[in-house]
C-alpha cells in the first residue's frame, strides 16, 4: 500500500496573526481545512495510510485519525529534517506533500501511476499563479530546469528564469528503490555536511527538500519529473489564503 506523508511541522510565519494560535495548515479554505481537502482527496484516490509530520502547535493535532509523527526539533531545523522524522516509514511506494499546498484530484491521480524511483510533480504553467501575487514574487518560487526526457537538472529558488521549465508543486512520490536511495543519501549528506552549507541552505539542518534533491542530482542520481498544467496551488501569504477560497469553486 502507498504511503503518504505530509510535512506540517512548520508555523507559516508569512501568514502573520493567521497563524498565530494555529499551525498554517489548520487555516480553513471554505468548509474545511487546508489539511482536511489534502486527506479528503488521497482517500478518495485509494490512499488511506496516511501520516503527518506536525512541530507547531502540534497539540492542534492530537484528535486525528491520522498517523502523526512529532518533529521535536522544530524551531531549530527546517522541511528536510522534518520529512527524515518519518524515514522509518519510508518503506515501499511514498507519495509526500507539503502541507501547506490545496490540490484538485487529477494531481494525485496522475502521480500514484508513476512507477520512477524519485517523481517530483512539476507545473509547467507555473507563471500563471504569479500574476497578480504581489506578496509572494516569483523569486521566491521553487524552480525547475529539466531536460527532454524529463530528468531534472536543476532545481531551487535560484535559477535563472531563462532556464526555467516550470515550478515544484511540494509533491513526489518515491517507489521502494527510491526511498531507500532518498534514505542512504540523506544519511551520507548528514554525516558529511552536519551544521556546514548545504547547496543553497546555511547548514543542512535548515535544508529544503529542493536543497537534497541538489545533492541528488550532483550525485548523479536520477529525478524525474511528472508534469502538470496548473490543478494546485500555494498558500504562503495572506494574499495566497484570500485568493484559496475560490480554489475548488
Amino acid at each position: 500500500m502507498t504511503k503518504v506523508i505530509i510535512i506540517a511541522a512548520g508555523k507559516g510565519s508569512r501568514l502573520g496573526n493567521l497563524t498565530k494560535d494555529l499551525p498554517k495548515t489548520l487555516l480553513r479554505i471554505n468548509d474545511k481545512s487546508m489539511l482536511d481537502h489534502q486527506v479528503d482527496i488521497y482517500n478518495k484516490s485509494s490512499l488511506t495510510d496516511i501520516n503527518i509530520i506536525v512541530g507547531y502547535q502540534n497539540d492542534k493535532f492530537k484528535n486525528r485519525c491520522e498517523t502523526i509523527i512529532h518533529n521535536e526539533e522544530y524551531e531549530k531545523n527546517n522541511i528536510l529534517e522534518s520529512l527524515f522524522c518519518a524515514e522509518n516509514i519510508m518503506v515501499g511506494d511514498c507519495i509526500i506533500s507539503y502541507s501547506d499546498i490545496i490540490f484538485k484530484s487529477s494531481v494525485v491521480k496522475k502521480l500514484a501511476k508513476d512507477n520512477n524511483p524519485i517523481t517530483i510533480v512539476v507545473d509547467i504553467e507555473w507563471k500563471k499563479s504569479y500574476i497578480g501575487r504581489t506578496m509572494h514574487p516569483i523569486s521566491e518560487a521553487e524552480k525547475v530546469h529539466f531536460n527532454n526526457s524529463h530528468d531534472i537538472l536543476k532545481i531551487g529558488k535560484d535559477i535563472s528564469l531563462e532556464d526555467t521549465n516550470g515550478e515544484f508543486i511540494g509533491m513526489l512520490k518515491l517507489n521502494s528503490e527510491g526511498a531507500e536511495i532518498f534514505k542512504k543519501f540523506y544519511r551520507s549528506a548528514k554525516a558529511k555536511y552536519n551544521d556546514n552549507r548545504f547547496f543553497s541552505a546555511s547548514s543542512f539542518r535548515k535544508a529544503y527538500i529542493t536543497d537534497f534533491l541538489s545533492y541528488l542530482i550532483y550525485n548523479k542520481i536520477t529525478v524525474r519529473c511528472m508534469t502538470i498544467k496548473g490543478g494546485w496551488m500555494e498558500i504562503d501569504t495572506p494574499q495566497d489564503y484570500n485568493n484559496a477560497q475560490n480554489f475548488f469553486n
